[in-house]
């Protein structure tokens, strides 16, 4: 499990804050991708690309997530919103 911290504001007191944030990345074995792309002649890099991309999307996706419900230190209300 990573944590990150990242940047928060709530929607009702337009203050920003910090917020620490637990989240299980998408682990791809590039070992394993590697060894097929070589097996392939090339061709299994377009899936292992597809894979790559798909991986930090969803990473991105559960950091979001783990925002949501989280409550604002200075109003106590749960309206926490990720800065980009």
């Amino acid at each position: 499990m990573k944590s990150k911290v990242i940047a928060t504001t709530c929607t009702e007191c337009n203050k920003q804050q910090q917020t620490h944030i637990a989240y299980n990345p998408d682990k791809i074995n590039h070992i394993l991708h590697l060894l097929l792309s070589v097996c392939t002649m090339g061709i299994w890099v377009l899936v292992w690309l597809i894979l790559w991309a798909a991986s930090a999307s969803r990473t991105k996706s559960n950091i979001q997530a783990s925002v949501v419900g989280r409550s604002c230190k200075y109003c106590e209300k749960e309206t926490l919103i990720l800065l980009s």
